[in-house]
C-alpha cells in the first residue's frame, strides 16, 4: 500500500520531534533522504526506514499484517480489554483486576474504589498492558496523598504530574504483577509502593519498560506509529526498582489462588518472606 509523501513528511517530523533517543547523525540524514527521494513510498519502506534508524525496541511502526494480528488478538471486541472483575475476598478485601488503562475501565475502577466499605484492597494488575496514562494518573490521584507522582524526561524538558491529596485510604493495599504488567501498571506499582506505607507488591517482575510513547494511528491508511517519547521516575527511581520492592518472587506462580494463598498466610503472620 503506497503513503502520501506528505504524510510521510509528518510522520518522520513527530519522529524527529518526540523520539527521545533519536541520533540525527549523517547516516539518519542520509537514509531520510533515501526514502523521501523514492517517488512512491510504501508502509514497508517507512518500516525499514524507522527500523534502520531507531535505537529503541518501544519506537515502531506497524502496518498490515501486524495492524491485522492485533485485530485478531481483539477479536472479542474491546469488551474483554475494558471489563473490570470486581469481587470480595476473604470476607473483607475488595479485589479489583483489569487488563488495561483506558477512560472506560478507570471510571469503573475508580467508582469501586470511591463505594468499598472493604478496609483492604487487592489490586491485581497481572497481565495488565498498561494504556492511556492520563487514566492511569486519575486513578492515582484518588489513592495517594497530595505531592508529585510521577516525572516524565522528554526529549527537551521534564513534565511533572501531581496529585490533588483527595485520596481513599485503606489498611493494607496488595498489588499482584506478573512477567506481563507493563507500562502503565508498572507506574501504578511503583507509585503506591513509593508514596503510600501501607503496600505490598507480589509476583515476579525481570523485564521493564521504562519508556512512555507517543502513538499516531490512521485506521484509513492501515498504519500505527509509536514513538517512545519519555523516561518515567517515580522519586528519581523508574521501572527497574520494582523488583527489588516485591515482598515475595515466585515464578511458578500462575493462578490468581497462588496469589490470595500468600496474602492468607501474610494476614496470618504464619510464613517467612523472601528478600
Amino acid at each position: 500500500m503506497i503513503l502520501p509523501k506528505k504524510i510521510v513528511v509528518k510522520l518522520i517530523e513527530k519522529y524527529e520531534e518526540y523520539d527521545i533517543e533519536l541520533c540525527l547523525n549523517d547516516s539518519y540524514v542520509a537514509k531520510k533522504k533515501a526514502l523521501l527521494a523514492k517517488f512512491v513510498i510504501t508502509h514497508h519502506d517507512l518500516f525499514c526506514f524507522v527500523e534502520n534508524t531507531k535505537s529503541i525496541k518501544f519506537t515502531y511502526f506497524l502496518y498490515d499484517r501486524w495492524l491485522v494480528s492485533f485485530a485478531i488478538r481483539n477479536a472479542f471486541g474491546p469488551d474483554i480489554e475494558n471489563k473490570v472483575i470486581h469481587d470480595i475476598k476473604f470476607k473483607d478485601m475488595c479485589y479489583i483486576k483489569f487488563r488495561k488503562f483506558s477512560s472506560e475501565t478507570v471510571n469503573t475502577v475508580a467508582s469501586i474504589i470511591r463505594e468499598a466499605k472493604q478496609k483492604q484492597l487487592i489490586l491485581d494488575l497481572r497481565n495488565n498492558i498498561g494504556g492511556n496514562l492520563q487514566s492511569c494518573l486519575e486513578l492515582l490521584n484518588m489513592m495517594v496523598p497530595e505531592g508529585e507522582v510521577l516525572r516524565i524526561q522528554t526529549k527537551n524538558d521534564f513534565k511533572y504530574f501531581y496529585a490533588n491529596g483527595k485520596a481513599k485510604k485503606f489498611e493494607k493495599i496488595y498489588v499482584l504483577i506478573n512477567e506481563n504488567t507493563a507500562s502503565c501498571s508498572e507506574i501504578t506499582s511503583v507509585v503506591l509502593y513509593k508514596k503510600l506505607d501501607n503496600v505490598v507488591l507480589i509476583g515476579h517482575k525481570k523485564s521493564h519498560k521504562l519508556y512512555t510513547q507517543h502513538v499516531i494511528t490512521n485506521k484509513l491508511l492501515g498504519y500505527s506509529f509509536s514513538i517512545a517519547d519519555g523516561i518515567w521516575y517515580v522519586d528519581n527511581e523508574d521501572a527497574s526498582c520494582l523488583s527489588k520492592y516485591l515482598l515475595a518472587k515466585n515464578e511458578n506462580w500462575t493462578e490468581l489462588n497462588d496469589y490470595l494463598k500468600f496474602i492468607l498466610l501474610f494476614r496470618e503472620d504464619k510464613m517467612h518472606f523472601s528478600e
